[in-house]
C-alpha cells in the first residue's frame, strides 16, 4: 500500500488526467477504509501483548501506528487536493476553449480581409469590418484575463512538469490574442492606404475627364486629319501624366 502510494504521480492540470486520479484516489481510499479493522486489531494485539500478524507489508508492528497514519494522512490530503484541482482545472478549460474558439474564427476572418481587393466599395466594406474587429478585440481582453486569472489558480495548485505545461499554454492564449490584436491594426492601416491610393487616383481620373471629353469633340468636328495640340493641352497631359507616374510607384511599394 505504501508503494502504491509512493508511485502516484503529481496532480495533474489536465481535466481528463486529473479526472482519473480523483478516481483512483477514491479507490484507494475504500482500501485503506476496508484495512482500518485489520491494522487496529493489530495495535490492540501489541497493546495487550498478544500476537496477531500485521498486514502484509506493513514492515510487522514496529512503527505500524505511526504509519499507518502517516499513510492515511497522505491519502486524504492527495484527495482533498485533487478535489480543489478538478473543478478549477475544469473552468480553466471551458475558458481556454471558449476563447480560442473566437481566436480561430477571429484569424481566419482576419486573414481573409488581409486579402481584400476589388472596387473601392468592396475595399470600404473590408476597411469597416476590419475597424469593427479591432473594437472586438480590444473588447475581449476581459474575457483573456479571467482566462489566465483561472489558470494561474490551476497553476499554483499544480508542481513540476504539470506546472510546465499550464504555463505554456497561459503563455500562447496570451500570444495569440497579441498576435491577433496587431493583424488587425496591421490590416485596417492596409485597408485604409489603399482606399486612400484610389482616392488619389480618382482625384486625377476626374480631372483629366473634362479634358478628354473636350479634345474628343474637336477630334469629330475635324476633317479627318488630327488636330495639334495646343501649349496648354500639352502641360495639361505632361502635368498628369506625372503626378500619376510618381502615386503610382509609390502606391505599389506598399504592398510589394
Amino acid at each position: 500500500m505504501e508503494e502504491l502510494v509512493r508511485n502516484q504521480k503529481p496532480p495533474s492540470a489536465e481535466v481528463k488526467v486529473a479526472k482519473a486520479q480523483l478516481e483512483e484516489q477514491k479507490l484507494l481510499r475504500r482500501l485503506l477504509e476496508e484495512r482500518r479493522p485489520r491494522v487496529e486489531l493489530v495495535l490492540q494485539d501489541r497493546a495487550h501483548g498478544t500476537g496477531t500478524a500485521a498486514p502484509e507489508g506493513t514492515g510487522g508492528r514496529h512503527g505500524l501506528g505511526e504509519r499507518w497514519d502517516e499513510l492515511m494522512r497522505e491519502a486524504e490530503a492527495r484527495y482533498g487536493h485533487l478535489e480543489r484541482i478538478l473543478p478549477a482545472a475544469q473552468a480553466f478549460q471551458e475558458a481556454v476553449d471558449s476563447f480560442q474558439e473566437w481566436l480561430g474564427g477571429t484569424e481566419r476572418q482576419l486573414a481573409q480581409l488581409w486579402h481584400a481587393n476589388g472596387c473601392v466599395g468592396r475595399v470600404q466594406d473590408a476597411h469597416r469590418q476590419t475597424q469593427a474587429l479591432c473594437q472586438e478585440i480590444r473588447g475581449r481582453l476581459g474575457e483573456l484575463d479571467g482566462a489566465l486569472e483561472s489558470g494561474q489558480r490551476v497553476l499554483d495548485m499544480v508542481t513540476g512538469e504539470e506546472a510546465q505545461l499550464a504555463q505554456e499554454k497561459l503563455e500562447s492564449l496570451r500570444m495569440r490574442y497579441l498576435i491577433a490584436g496587431q493583424s488587425c491594426a496591421d490590416t485596417e492601416q492596409r485597408l485604409a492606404q489603399t482606399l486612400e491610393a484610389s482616392s488619389h487616383l480618382g482625384s486625377a481620373q476626374e480631372e483629366l475627364a473634362p479634358w478628354l471629353s473636350r479634345l474628343e469633340q474637336e477630334l469629330g468636328c475635324g476633317d479627318g486629319q488630327e488636330p495639334p495640340l495646343g501649349t496648354g493641352d500639352r502641360e495639361k497631359v505632361w502635368d498628369t501624366g506625372q503626378r500619376l507616374m510618381c502615386r503610382c510607384p509609390r502606391e505599389e511599394s506598399r504592398w510589394g
